[in-house]
């Protein structure tokens, strides 16, 4: 059975790349680059690029992330790509990374507030990255600008690793399995 697919900016589903080597979860990506990043055993972050002037795919190893993590949440934010929580190799983690995709460097920035958020999802919104959702019920929103943390509302129910976010209107939808909630920042 054939799929049909359609190119976007050079690239469309069908088309293979090369391998990566090792074994990744979670990824983000700002507008030339896309992040896979990191077990709890290693601190690799892989980007790709888009070489210049053909356009094809190349993996590149970049600056190592100052700490592995398991199951982060990566979220695109301009030139940056911010990553949340996870696991290491032990213990939960609250920590929060900044990779500058234009200076190939990590930061580490401030820790989200006291409760771990597993299994929720990252979505961007004006000038915030949200995490929610997730086994806690949490909604946090992160402001990059000043690199400060808020408390929002919690959602109604429960939503597990199989949850996903969307930035829609101005407020964020959040769907799982078996609900869907929406939330206004404006209203909170």
């Amino acid at each position: 059975h054939s799929v049909a697919t359609r190119p976007v900016s050079g690239f469309s589903f069908g088309t293979s790349t090369p391998g990566l080597g090792l074994p990744r979860v979670k990824f983000g990506s700002s507008p030339a680059t896309s992040l896979l990043g990191g077990t709890s055993q290693t601190q690799h972050a892989e980007v790709t690029k888009e070489a210049v002037p053909d356009r094809a795919i190349k993996w590149e190893r970049e600056t190592p992330m100052p700490h592995g993590l398991s199951f982060p949440y990566a979220e695109p934010f301009g030139d940056k790509v911010y990553v949340f929580g996870g696991s290491t190799a032990s213990d939960p983690s609250r920590m929060t990374m900044e990779y500058d995709s234009v200076w190939n460097q990590w930061e580490m920035r401030s820790e989200m507030p006291a409760e771990v958020c597993t299994q929720g999802c990252t979505v961007a919104l004006n000038e915030k990255i949200y995490l929610v959702g997730g086994e806690q019920r949490l909604c946090y929103s992160y402001t990059p600008q000043s690199d400060s943390w808020n408390v929002h509302s919690q959602p109604t129910e429960v939503y597990d690793g199989s949850s996903s976010a969307t930035a829609w209107n101005g407020k964020i939808l959040l769907i799982g399995n078996k609900s869907a909630e929406e939330y206004d920042p404006e209203q909170d």
